[in-house]
C-alpha cells in the first residue's frame, strides 16, 4: 500500500505544470528592442522618484530580471549596479543618465582601482568596502550627485575614500575624487562610444582608454600624495614585513616607510 501511495504522489507531481519564471513569462506586448518585432513583451516595472512608469514592454530575449521583476535593459543595470540588501535605493527619474554614466566609469576602473585599493589596505592593515553606485547630496548646497565608492576602512572609521562620482547639474564631468577632494575631472567618451565599449567584440576605442588612463592617473597620484601625509605606522608596517604576509603588486614584501608602488599606466610608472 504505501509503495502504491507513493507511486500515485510521484504521478500527482509529474503532473503539475513547471512555473515558469520572469526571464520566461510571456507577455502580449510589442517589445522595445531595437528591431525587435515580437510581441511578448511585459511592461518594464521601475517606476520613478515622480511615480512615473516606464513605457517600455520586453520580450524574454532583451529584458533583464531583478528580484524577480522585469526591467528595461537600461533601468534592470541601473538598479543591479545602485542596490544591495543593506540600503534603500533612490530613484532616478526616467531620463536621468547620471547613474548609467558613473556605472560606466566604475566598471571601467574597477580592476585597477580594487588592485590599487587592496595594495593599500594591505599595507595598513585595514579592509577594502566597496559601495553601489548611490545618489547623495554634496556640499552645503546639497547639490545632486551619484558616485561609486572604495573605501580603506579600520574599526574606528574610514581612513582613505576614493569615488567617482557625476553630478546631476553637470551631466558632462566625470569626477574622481580622494577623500571628497577632487582629484581628476574629465568629459566622458561619448554614448555610442561608451555602448561599444561594452560589447567584447568590438575592439576597444582610442577615447575610451585614453579616458580610463586619465581617470586612473589622477586618483593614483591623489592616493599618493595622501600616503606621504599620512604613512602607516612604523611598528606594524616592519610586523607585516617580518611575517611576509603583505605582498605588493610587485610580488615584493611590505617595506615599512617606503614608497608606493604606482600601477602600470600611471604617470609615476612611465619613463622620462
Amino acid at each position: 500500500m504505501e509503495a502504491v501511495a507513493s507511486d500515485g504522489a510521484d504521478a500527482a507531481t509529474a503532473d503539475e505544470p513547471e512555473e515558469i519564471g520572469p526571464e520566461q513569462l510571456l507577455g502580449f506586448l510589442p517589445c522595445s528592442g531595437r528591431g525587435c518585432r515580437e510581441e511578448t513583451g511585459l511592461p518594464c516595472a521601475y517606476v520613478d522618484r515622480r511615480d512615473r512608469c516606464c513605457p517600455t514592454a520586453w520580450c524574454p530575449t532583451h529584458r533583464v530580471v531583478h528580484r524577480g521583476d522585469v526591467y528595461c535593459p537600461v533601468h534592470g543595470l541601473m538598479l543591479g549596479a545602485s542596490e544591495d540588501l543593506f540600503t534603500d535605493h533612490h530613484r532616478a527619474d526616467l531620463d536621468n543618465i547620471v547613474p548609467l554614466v558613473v556605472n560606466w566609469a566604475a566598471r571601467e576602473l574597477e580592476a585597477s582601482v580594487s588592485a590599487l585599493m587592496h595594495q593599500i589596505c594591505d599595507e595598513y592593515g585595514q579592509t577594502l568596502v566597496a559601495d553601489p553606485v548611490r545618489f547623495v547630496l554634496v556640499g552645503v548646497d546639497r547639490i545632486r550627485t551619484w558616485e561609486r565608492a572604495w573605501k580603506m576602512c579600520a574599526h574606528v572609521g574610514v581612513t582613505l575614500r576614493l569615488h567617482i562620482a557625476v553630478e546631476e547639474s553637470s551631466t558632462g564631468v566625470v569626477l574622481g575624487k580622494v577623500n571628497s577632494k577632487v582629484a581628476v575631472s574629465l568629459p566622458p567618451p561619448p554614448t555610442d562610444l561608451r555602448e561599444r565599449a561594452e560589447d567584447p567584440t568590438i575592439p576597444e576605442t582610442g577615447e575610451v582608454r585614453d579616458f580610463r588612463a586619465a581617470l586612473l592617473d589622477g586618483l593614483t597620484a591623489a592616493v599618493i600624495s595622501w600616503r606621504a601625509g599620512h604613512p602607516p605606522a612604523h611598528a606594524d608596517a616592519q610586523a607585516r614585513h617580518r611575517r611576509g604576509t603583505t605582498p605588493w603588486l610587485s610580488g615584493s614584501p611590505v617595506r615599512p616607510g617606503g614608497p608606493l608602488q604606482p600601477l602600470p599606466g600611471s604617470p609615476i610608472s612611465r619613463p622620462a
